[in-house]
């Protein structure tokens, strides 16, 4: 990981001189943060030799992701961090965060009048599919995707435990994508024998076979402070596609999938809730089911639609 986000850095750092130095002048400069952090500091070394306008649009707040991941546990290291990416912060034109709750730490490092909300949206391909409502009622088996990485903040310890729990034998459960902690998810599922498949990371595209034959989408996200103000990229992807979410998430992404009632909730952590849900899974209505459906992808058209974002990015840079 720690190379991985070198390698980021000087690659980005060195393109950089090489744009200063022998490219023409660029006026705008949009910096897109999962991470590393750290290659924003190219973009302001860029913008004062140049007398550029930057924009810094934050998907990953740092330093914070890496104290709920434990790759830091240091508070002097945190505290030290956190006055780095504040002068950073500062010296940006305009701030994007990606979910509202961000806003609050936001506000701790630069003026409110530089931060403005500005989500993810999902791939093109997922807006304009329009796939039927398919109702687990015509169905043998219920089944639950998960698209994704496969990492420690995404938590799904809990999607075992809960169907290891479950008495519901109908459920089949697809891990879509790779990440850090697959290899130990797939021992875990080997050891306690369960009905769950892993499916290695796949483009796009093909992802819209499996979409047809799923029919819940799952989320979930670590239980800790940070996550409760992230909402991960890949809800506008999942209301995109107009499916039921069931969703094992705590604090703004929770609140959202309740307030529009778009499938099952519970805390993050929560293995006795996620338990519940899926052993009713079986009485869900097909009118319930429709419901979650079609309010998943109204949410998504009114909230997140790329043509929202491309009107709101495109007032800031011409």
């Amino acid at each position: 990981l720690l190379l991985n986000y070198l390698s980021y850095f000087f690659s980005t750092f060195f393109y950089t001189i090489y744009l200063i130095l022998l490219s023409k002048k660029y006026e705008k400069i949009l910096v897109h943060h999962t991470s590393p952090f750290f290659l924003a500091f190219s973009a302001v070394l860029y913008k004062k030799i140049k007398n550029s306008s930057a924009i810094l649009w934050d998907l990953d707040m740092w330093p914070h992701t890496l104290q709920a991941m434990g790759i830091i546990n240091s508070p002097i290291l945190i505290e030290v961090l956190e006055k780095i990416v504040k002068k950073i912060y500062q010296a940006f034109d305009i701030i994007f965060v990606s979910s509202k709750s961000f806003e609050s730490i936001a506000k701790k490092r630069v003026e409110s009048f530089k931060i403005e909300y500005f989500p993810n949206w999902a791939d093109r391909e997922f807006e304009k599919i329009n796939l039927p409502i398919n109702s687990p009622k015509n169905s043998d088996k219920i089944i639950i995707t998960y698209a994704g990485n496969l990492g420690e903040a995404q938590g799904l310890d809990i999607v075992i435990k809960s169907i290891k729990a479950s008495k519901n034998e109908n459920l089949e459960f697809n891990f879509i994508g790779s990440g850090r902690d697959k290899k130990r998810l797939q021992k875990l599922v080997e050891t306690n024998n369960l009905n769950i498949n892993f499916i290695d990371h796949i483009d796009p595209h093909e992802l819209i076979p499996f979409f047809k034959k799923t029919h819940y989408l799952f989320l979930s996200l670590k239980d800790s402070a940070i996550f409760h103000k992230t909402v991960p990229a890949k809800l506008q992807t999942y209301l995109a596609i107009g499916k039921p979410i069931i969703s094992s998430v705590s604090g703004e992404t929770k609140k959202l999938l309740i307030q529009n009632n778009c499938g099952y909730c519970t805390d993050g952590g929560n293995e006795k809730e996620l338990t519940k849900i899926f052993e009713t899974l079986n009485k869900t209505s097909i009118n319930t089911y429709k419901t979650f459906s079609e309010n998943s992808k109204t949410l998504y058209d009114n909230m997140f639609s790329s043509k929202k974002r491309k009107k709101q990015l495109l007032s800031k840079i011409i």
